[in-house]
Order: structure tokens, then sequence, then C-alpha cells
């Protein structure tokens, strides 16, 4: 995140990642990794930053854009992600992807820490809904009032 500067953050969840490494070992998770490694690669711009935050979630910045394009950047990383579930471990619970969506007003005077818990409630709730999509989060401030 650039100071005084607009953007979104997706976190991004893999939807029953550890099913793998029980089923498969954790080569199999190493190529699932590399696999979305290249999804992401191909699929951000050069100014956006991604970052793995832990386990099977990342989180992907995406500098100068509005919540729209996110919600459409989001939606594209879902469908290039569709590729994952052939790594499942479970045919019931197939490997996927969960993202939530958080907007950023250099005006809101949210701090990252506050974004990034944001975006990950709004993944929460991509994952309540039945996993595998996206959802976005209320503005800064939103839950306050």
């Amino acid at each position: 995140m650039r100071s005084g500067r607009t953007g979104a953050l997706l976190y991004l969840d893999l939807d029953n990642f550890k099913q793998v490494n029980d089923v498969h070992g954790h080569q199999r998770g190493d190529e699932v990794f590399k696999t979305f490694a290249a999804i992401l690669a191909r699929q951000t711009r050069v100014n956006d930053v991604v970052a793995r935050l832990g386990g099977d979630e990342f989180g992907l910045w995406l500098d100068e854009v509005g919540q729209n394009d996110a919600v459409t950047k989001a939606v594209e990383l879902l469908e290039a992600s569709a590729v994952l579930e052939d790594f499942s471990g479970d045919p019931d619970d197939l490997l996927g992807l969960s993202v939530g969506i958080a907007a950023f007003d250099p005006e809101s005077g949210e701090t990252l820490e506050q974004l990034i818990t944001r975006a990950d409630q709004a993944m929460y709730q991509a994952k309540k809904t039945g996993k595998a999509s996206c959802a976005v989060a209320p503005p800064a401030g939103a839950m306050e009032r």
C-alpha cells in the first residue's frame, strides 16, 4: 500500500489445501503453490504486489484500482484458479480459491492493519457462502457507524 494512493487489497485463501497435503503429500502441496504462483504472475500487473501471508493465505495489492476493478480481478483469479481442482485431495471438497476484497481510500485514515482485517473478514464471508467465490468488505469506518 502506498500512502496517499487508492487501491484494493485482495485477501486470497486456498480452499481445502490441507487435504492436498494430507492425501497426496507435501510435494503435491508444493506443486499447488507453484501453479498458483504462475497464475498470480499471469494475472497481475508489474505494479501490483503479491505476498504470502502464511500457510495458504496470500495478499494481493492492486495499486490505483477501485472496487469495481478489484472485483473484476478477483473474478479473473477465480476463473484462472479453476485448474487447481485437479490437485484436490477429496472430490467432494475441491481445491479452490476464496477472495476477500477491501478497497482503500487514502482519505479514510484507515491503517494497514485495519485494511488487512477488512479484507480478511470479507474472505471469510466468501468461504461462508460456499467457497470458490469473492466477497467485498464494507468501506472503512462503515462498521463503526
